[in-house]
C-alpha cells in the first residue's frame, strides 16, 4: 500500500509518498505508476517555484513548500493522489493533518 502524509503547518506544507502499491509486479503495477506520474510532475512544478523543495530517498518523496504558490501545487497533488484513492482505495492511504 501506498501511504501519503500531508501536513499542514504554520510556515508551510509537507507532503510524504512512501511504499508501494502492491495493485501488480513491480513494472505492472498501475496505480504505482499513476501515482509515480502524479509525483514527478508536482516535484519538478513545486522545484520550479521552491527550490530544493522536493527530496527523494529510499523511494521514497518528500516535498515541502512554504510560498503560496507552493501551496496551490502541494493542494493539486494531494487532489490527485485523493482521485487515485477513489478508484483504489486498497492500494493508497491518504493522512492528512
Amino acid at each position: 500500500m501506498i501511504h501519503v502524509v500531508y501536513q499542514h503547518h504554520k510556515n508551510g506544507d509537507t507532503l510524504q509518498i512512501k511504499d508501494h502499491a502492491g495493485y501488480a509486479d513491480a513494472g505492472y503495477d498501475l496505480v504505482c505508476a499513476g501515482v509515480s506520474c502524479i509525483v514527478f510532475g508536482g516535484a519538478n512544478a513545486l522545484e520550479r517555484v521552491e527550490p530544493n523543495s522536493t527530496e527523494k530517498k529510499d523511494n521514497n518523496f518528500y516535498l515541502s513548500c512554504s510560498s503560496e504558490h507552493g501551496k496551490i501545487i502541494m493542494d493539486t497533488l494531494l487532489i490527485q493522489l485523493q482521485t487515485v484513492k477513489e478508484i483504489y482505495p486498497q492500494y493508497i492511504e491518504i493522512d492528512e493533518r
